[in-house]
């Protein structure tokens, strides 16, 4: 019998995100410990995805594994719609005063996201946004993420900012208890080391396997929720390269479709805590085909803007999480910025240090080059 916390829609675009960010991390932090949340990123990138239009939206869907936006704006409304949820989700989004933002946009954000709107003048408050931000995502993390934005992570030429804020208390089922001393732990490098663990007996545990992984879900208090937790079945294989070299499809099915077998009835678990940040987000993106929202000028974002004079880009996504796990449960927390420097004219510059220039043809023949050291 599946209980009803494992039961989830199958939806590809709940998992595909998910999968396919953890395969990439597991591939590259090989013996890090790493944090992400997939829902944190997902809200961002489905706020986005409303401001698109054209080719850089289908490659945002495909990312997804979403055959539209409105699959992914229903499925995040959703979340967002559970009231007594032990998670909270919260969405805002910063715009400058030089923009005109798309009243069907600004829709989406209220109606779906229940977003915070606010008008800012980037040009000349950057470091005054940064705090703010900073303040904001401490308040809705629980204080888990004190600080997201460090300083000059916003310029003068930023026009919009997208925010999501998530955080999660969860209670097990049945508490665990401390184990009275350190027990082993076997790290990746083959080094044993002791650690603080925690136990139950219990029969609410379910238990599952796989030919290369054991599998098991805890059952939080909240209704709906548990962890899922998975290790390799042989002690020489390695967590990491195992979920990195899997199809899919194969951890898509293993993520959705955990079972209830007993009689796994007892589970000993290391306390942790993990804070990760995730500087490469952009780079996996691109690296999965999201190319054309990065790329100045190749993204068309008429769903967003109601003027604009040139294409403009995302210049920088911004990820952090934290996860805590000990004998009562789980607190958990994560926070998500896109940043957009849109663009719509040349930064401003001055050449008030000696400089290189160059006279070209029209055929790009340098026709002159000099240094102007002392005008």
């Amino acid at each position: 019998m599946r209980r009803s916390y494992g039961k989830m829609a199958d939806d590809k675009a709940k998992y595909t995100l998910a999968v396919s960010l953890l395969q990439k991390l597991c591939r590259a932090e090989k013996e890090r410990n790493f944090v992400f949340s997939p829902l944190s990123l997902g809200t961002a990138l489905a706020m986005l995805t409303g401001g698109l239009k054209g080719e850089a939206k289908t490659e945002l869907l495909q990312f997804f594994g979403a055959v539209d936006d409105n699959e992914l704006h229903s499925m995040y409304s959703a979340l967002l719609s559970k009231k007594d949820s032990p998670m909270t989700v919260a969405n805002k989004y910063l715009a400058d005063e030089r923009c005109e933002i798309h009243q069907q946009f600004e829709s989406l954000m209220k109606e779906k996201y229940e977003s915070e709107i606010e008008s800012v003048n980037f040009e000349t408050d950057c470091k005054k946004i940064e705090g703010d931000v900073n303040t904001w995502i401490a308040k809705k993390t629980n204080h888990m993420i004190p600080k997201l934005l460090s300083e000059g992570t916003l310029a003068e030429d930023t026009i919009l900012v997208i925010l999501n804020a998530i955080h999660f208390k969860g209670s097990w089922l049945e508490a665990f208890d401390p184990v009275p001393k350190p027990l082993p732990f076997l790290l990746r490098s083959g080094e044993i080391c002791r650690r603080s663990y925690i136990t139950r007996t219990s029969d609410k545990f379910g238990f599952s396997s796989t030919e290369k992984l054991k599998v098991v879900t805890i059952p939080y208090k909240e209704g709906g929720f548990y962890m899922l937790l998975a290790k390799p079945r042989r002690m020489d294989d390695h967590i990491d390269e195992i979920i990195a070299d899997m199809q899919p499809t194969e951890l898509i099915k293993i993520i959705k479709d955990p079972k209830d077998r007993p009689p796994l009835s007892r589970l000993r678990l290391p306390k942790f805590k993990i804070e990760y940040n995730f500087e490469s987000v952009k780079q996996c993106m691109e690296d999965l085909g999201v190319k054309k929202i990065f790329t100045e000028g190749a993204a068309d974002f008429g769903n967003l803007f109601a003027k604009l004079s040139r294409r403009p880009s995302v210049d920088t996504i911004v990820h952090k999480a934290v996860i805590e796990v000990d004998e009562e449960g789980t607190s958990a927390a994560a926070a998500t910025m896109a940043m957009f420097r849109l663009r719509c004219g040349p930064p401003e510059e001055t050449f008030n240090v000696p400089f290189l220039y160059m006279v070209m043809s029209e055929d790009d023949q340098v026709c002159f080059a000099g240094i102007c050291s002392q005008p």
